[in-house]
């Protein structure tokens, strides 16, 4: 069922027939690059998958994706190390879309993420630093590039193969903050861990794969896909991640033009999903305000309304931002599962604690939730206002401490952040 479009929004109904057009006419002339890596032949813990995964990925990325890709198979250390370089360098060059990809062994150590090369001799935690390849190395080549839009997939969060020689053992990647601009999806939730699959592809692979043919589907939404059959496939083991700090569109593989795409069956404000039209948020204009599923609307009539998911977090009750502890406390109370607890130290000027929650009874409305505490409050304040500029991201600044919540969804991180908001911290 589709929705009306307001009358004042005619203009950009119009530019919306010809959405398909400009995004096709945008994926042709943009430039997009993607690094690719599978890593299979380990001394401890071979993996069957990665190499037909990234064969099969760099397939996928150069045919409909239209990416000029670079694809490695079972390098060492170095070999990482330089191919992560040149691409930083290319990307620097031609601007546009970065995209990496990984599959093989990665772990965390100390709250940072490290990818495995082949040939790496860990005998203990300290090792991993020297032997592995700290994704925020990636992240970094990709900021300094100022490109337009970056894309970390990491299949990388499977058993450590090392967990015997570790005094501690957190399963799969921690939870990383993404560099405005990007999304970093991973294989399964931070702190949980994924199947390598029956077939020739990991299970995340392969539904992404699968996802990446539909033509006309923003990246939030091929992932989202991804999401729903992994944990599917997987009955609610293996649930896919994102942390997204995207302030632009991308679409994989654009509907041609005069092909039927969303813009010319749903009308402005709107995107389809799932078949049918669903309202998403919009720049409105002054005296007006998005409504979920009504699009922008009259303040006084949006006042009399359901507010949208991303007003939610405004109009929850005003407080001072709890303490790890009383967050502990507070999801628990309030019917949240805990997966995953991590002591982050990613951020130089802040302590920070990061949870994986997911609703009781249903893993696949799964948050982040990070609780910060800055040594100063214009960081705290800086740190909060960049953090909530993506859509499905929200954050609840108070003096130094700043409690951040990332999901895919905007309705459950308003949920968290009003939940979480509420109570004086210590």
């Amino acid at each position: 069922m589709g929705l009306a479009s307001p009358a004042w929004a005619q203009a950009d109904d119009e530019r919306g027939l010809r959405a398909a057009e400009k995004i096709t006419l945008e994926a042709k002339t943009e430039k997009r690059l993607a690094l690719v890596i599978g890593n299979s032949d380990y001394k401890n813990s071979p993996l069957k998958n990665p190499v037909n995964d990234a064969r099969a990925m760099g397939k996928a990325l150069s045919g409909m994706g239209g990416f000029e890709v670079k694809v490695h198979e079972n390098l060492d250390q170095k070999g990482m190390k330089r191919a992560i370089r040149d691409f930083g360098k290319a990307l620097k060059d031609s601007g546009g879309v970065g995209l990496f990809y990984f599959a093989g062994h990665g772990m965390q150590v100390g709250g940072r993420n490290y990818l495995i090369p082949i040939g790496a001799q860990v005998d203990g935690e300290a090792d991993v630093e020297i032997e592995g390849v700290d994704v925020a190395t990636v992240l970094a080549k990709m900021e300094i590039a100022a490109n337009r839009l970056n894309i970390v997939i990491l299949d990388a969060c499977r058993n450590n193969p090392f967990a015997r020689s570790f005094r501690s053992v957190n399963q799969g990647l921690a939870f990383m903050d993404a560099p405005s601009g990007t999304l970093i999806s991973y294989a399964t939730a931070p702190g949980k861990v994924a199947l390598d699959g029956q077939g020739d592809n990991g299970l995340f692979t392969a539904a992404l794969l699968d996802e990446l043919k539909v033509p006309g589907r923003q990246i939030e939404d091929v992932f989202k896909a991804t999401r729903v059959a992994v944990r599917d496939h997987s009955e609610g083991q293996q649930v896919p991640w994102e942390s997204s700090s995207l302030v632009g569109d991308f679409y994989f593989h654009p509907m041609d033009a005069g092909a039927g795409g969303d813009a010319e069956q749903c009308p402005a404000g709107t995107r389809k999903i799932e078949g049918e039209c669903v309202a998403i948020r919009l720049e409105c204009p002054e005296g007006t305000q998005f409504v979920a599923g009504q699009g922008c609307k009259p303040l006084d009539m949006a006042d009399k309304g359901d507010k949208a998911p991303a007003n939610a977090a405004q109009n929850a009750v005003q407080g001072q931002v709890v303490s790890a502890d009383q967050v502990r406390a507070r999801l628990k109370g309030a019917g949240w599962v805990i997966a995953g607890e991590t002591s982050l130290s990613q951020l130089p000027n802040a302590r920070s604690h990061s949870f994986t929650v997911h609703a009781k009874g249903d893993p696949s409305r799964m948050a982040a939730v990070v609780v910060l505490d800055f040594d100063r409050e214009n960081i705290a304040r800086t740190y909060a206002g960049s953090f909530g500029m993506s859509q499905t991201n929200m954050a609840y600044q108070s003096g130094k401490k700043v409690i951040a919540v990332q999901s895919t969804d905007q309705v459950l991180s308003a949920e968290l952040i009003g939940l979480l908001r509420g109570a004086a911290g210590k």
